[in-house]
Parts: structure tokens; sequence; C-alpha cells
């Protein structure tokens, strides 16, 4: 059997057991709300019991995805189990998956709000329930806030709620996946007391939706609340609005510059790779020469500024920046063999002494050359364009040959 045929044959096997091991597709009725079905939307909570067959199928990943849920659940259950040995106090671990009920509060026979619990956390006569959650929505959570402020873990909070109201506790603890050390967030029933009253009225409305045919509960003011909700398109059609509708425009110049804009997309993309390749060779260094182009920088408030110019003369001494890098200098003088001609030459070049570059190249000959004496001068004159001073050095070495007789 090839590997491959092997991985489809291993996967299939895998996505049929967890589908087989977490059966929870469209499902049947529900005579009341479940703890951990907490909703943005009270309309949304009220069609769960009233249309389960609009829940969509849950596939292979959803079903590993819970499946792996339960297996964190009893891995962290064992690990505190074996932690409370090593704690001074020590605590202990009991109950699991503990069932409460809240009642209707004007019909105390009717069941509207159901759950469980993971367990307790006892220490000498204080047991502290506690509900572990997995998954990426809780990784970074850090406080009941952090867990309230995301769609999908502010549940386990209202789930925690309920359980601390049925069963008339004070506080609880949510044991959260971080990716390595569980995170422990403490939840006081005083501080969410709102919070929890209001998700139990909308445990009451939907039931009294379901089993007296009470209206059901507005639309909810947010349309973020509909994206992804089972209902939407099929039980509930909330209404949208659309804002004013589209500002509309022919103007030529608009017309003109989103062309532009549209066309030249590829183009700013290959631009702006192309021009971080030159940024990484240039930063840090006062003038690089590429080819017929000049690339001068210099320090700025954001870091190193670099500006570009093509220019006529930086083609003639691209190899004296290879082969003395800017970082290497400290100064002119240092920056050539026999500093001292070459940094009075720059100097009388810089003061348009002619005669005396003359001289110094007489008696320098076999040490100084053209190109070195223009790299010394743009070394020198660092913040001015190489454009300048290489046209410079130009006028420079004419002046020399007419003086000299050379060619």
């Amino acid at each position: 059997m090839s590997d491959n045929r092997l991985a489809e044959l291993v996967t299939a096997a895998l996505e049929a057991e967890f589908l087989d091991e977490i059966r929870f597709g469209s499902g049947g009725e529900r005579p009341h709300t479940w703890a951990s079905q907490w909703k943005l939307c009270g309309r949304a909570m009220a069609l769960d019991l009233l249309h389960p067959e609009d829940r969509r199928e849950v596939d292979a990943g959803a079903c590993a995805r819970m499946a792996w849920g339960n297996e964190f659940e009893i891995g962290v259950r064992t690990r505190l189990e074996r932690a409370g040995r090593r704690s001074d106090p020590r605590f202990c671990v009991e109950g699991s998956q503990e069932h409460f009920r809240l009642h209707h509060r004007d019909d105390p026979s009717r069941v509207v709000l159901t759950g469980k619990i993971d367990g307790k956390i006892r220490i000498e006569r204080d047991a502290t329930p506690f509900e572990i959650k997995r998954g990426q929505s809780y990784r970074g959570c850090r406080t009941v806030a952090d867990l309230l402020a995301g769609r999908w873990s502010a549940s386990s909070v209202y789930q925690l709620l309920a359980y601390l109201l049925g069963m008339e506790l004070p506080e609880g603890l949510l044991v959260v996946d971080s990716g390595d050390v569980p995170t422990l967030i403490p939840v006081l029933l005083d501080d969410h007391l709102d919070e929890a009253e209001a998700f139990w009225a909308a445990a009451e409305t939907a039931s009294e939706c379901k089993h007296d045919g009470a209206d059901l509960p507005d639309f909810s003011p947010n349309p973020e609340h509909c994206t992804g909700c089972d209902h939407r398109g099929k039980s509930c059609s909330p209404p949208w609005h659309n804002g004013e509708g589209p500002y509309i425009t022919n103007d030529p110049d608009l017309v003109a510059s989103i062309e532009t804009v549209i066309g030249t997309k590829a183009a700013a993309k290959e631009h702006a790779r192309e021009w971080e390749r030159i940024k990484s060779l240039c930063r840090g260094k006062e003038l690089v020469l590429i080819g017929s182009n000049t690339v001068t920088g210099k320090p700025s408030a954001r870091g190193w500024k670099l500006t570009v110019e093509s220019g006529p003369g930086a083609a003639a001494a691209p190899a004296v920046v290879a082969t003395t890098p800017q970082k290497d200098r400290k100064s002119t003088g240092d920056s050539l063999p026999g500093g001292e001609a070459r940094r009075a030459a720059v100097v009388a070049v810089e003061d348009g002494d002619f005669e005396k570059v003359h001289d110094i190249m007489e008696v320098e000959e076999d040490e100084i050359h053209l190109e070195e004496l223009a790299h010394g001068w743009v070394v020198m004159k660092g913040r001015q364009r190489m454009t300048a001073g290489y046209a410079t050095m130009m006028g420079a070495s004419e002046a020399w040959q007419s003086q000299s007789g050379g060619p």
C-alpha cells in the first residue's frame, strides 16, 4: 500500500471514530435551555428550543475538537488531583459532572435552565466549583473581562454563573487552556449578578415561547450577533440596514485615479519587494553606488533615511564603494592609504586649488588615482549628492590635465 493511500485510509477511520464518539447533529428537541448554550441574542436562545432542526450538522473536525476538549478535561482533573497532594494546605478534587437546575421564578415547577459542572476543589470545609475549558478562544485570557470580551469564550462565564445561582454559591473557578500551565480565573457571583440574572430571564422567556406560545424576543440590535447563527435565513430573517446607499461619482479625475491604482497594483508590490532588498543593503551607509544610481543615507528620528537618485556620474566609481564599505571609515584620511596626501588633495579640491592638486598628484602619482580621490571627496561631503561631488572631481581632473598637458 502506498504512503498516500495509507494516510487517506487512517484519516477516514479517525473521522469516523470522532463522528461516532460525539453525535451532535441536528439532534432532538430540548425542553429547556442548556447552561452551555448561552447566546448574545435572546431570540436565538428561544429559537434553539422551537426550531432544533435549524442546527447545522457537525462535521468530523468539530467532533474532533469536542473530543480533544473532553480528553483535556480528564487530563486537567487528574493533574489537579495530584497537585492537591503537593499543596499546603492540601486540597482535593471531588464531584464530577454534577447537574444543577434553575426553575422559572413565577412557576417553580418548570425547569428553564440546566447544566453540569466539572467538579469542585475542596479545602477543609470550603468547596469551590470549577469548569474546564479548552480552545483557541481561551488562549490569552487572564480575567473574567477577557473571557466576556470573546464571542465564544463568554458562554463559559455565563455557564458558571448559572451554576453559582442554582447552587447558591458565592464564587467559582474557570480553568482555561493557555497552551502550557492552565490559567485559573476566579468568577465572583456578586460582581456579575446582573449578567447571571439576565441569562436566567432569557431562559425563562425561551421556555415561555416554547411551552406557552409567547412572542419571540425582538431581533438583536447588533447585526454581528447574526453572523454564524444557525437560525439566520431559516426560522429567523432579521432586517438589514444598509445605510444611506452608495456614493456614486463619474468624476473623470477620480475615475483615472482608481484605474491607475488598479493598474499599478502589481507594480507596487514589485516595487515594495525590491525596495526592501535595497534597504537591507544600504541601511546604515551614507553612500552606496549601484550601477549608475546613487543611494544616500542619513540618520532620522525614525531610523535611517535613504534617498535614491539616478545620476550620470555615479557609474564611474562603483567598485570603490564595494571595496571600502562606509561602516569601516572613520575619516577621509583613514579611508585611503597615504592618508595625508589624499587628505590634502581633497581639501585642495574643495578649495578649488587645482594647481595644488596637480602638485600633489605629481608627487603621489603612483598611489593617488582619480577614483580614490573622488571617493574621498564624497566621504568627506557625505551629506551632498554624489553627482555634485563627482562633477567637481571631473572639473578638477580636467583642470589638472589641461595644466599638465596630460591626455
